[in-house]
């Protein structure tokens, strides 16, 4: 849940047009006991209970810079951390990407609401 609130916010605040000097995302994953070797990203309530850990993190991509971690349920070897912050980044690149694109379409469409 916290992954998808300040991604919400970061979303809010550029398309209101507030000027930011990065865009913040955030991710988190996690091994649930079915899939023990695969990294879930952005689990639910569920898979979250059933996990053996989960990060969370929060990146500038535009600063190349790690800004938040938090792990939950810590029962996590560091190489597993270190899958999981790998699929995170992976993920919010992802992420990143379609959350672009959904602003840049904003930005058109209040551009052309505005020139009729």
């Amino acid at each position: 849940l916290k992954s998808i609130i300040i991604n919400a916010i970061t979303l809010a605040l550029m398309d209101a047009g507030i000027e930011v000097s990065d865009m913040i995302f955030s991710g988190s994953a996690g091994y649930v006991q079915e899939f023990e070797k695969t990294p879930l990203l952005d689990m639910n309530y569920l898979e979250e209970n059933k996990s053996r850990g989960e990060v969370i993190i929060g990146y500038l991509p535009k600063h190349e810079k790690l800004i938040y971690f938090e792990t939950k349920n810590v029962k996590l070897q560091l190489e597993d951390v270190d899958r999981l912050v790998s699929a995170c980044m992976d993920g919010m690149r992802k992420t990143e990407a379609i959350l672009r694109e959904c602003l840049l379409e904003s930005f058109k469409e209040k551009v052309a609401l505005q020139t009729r």
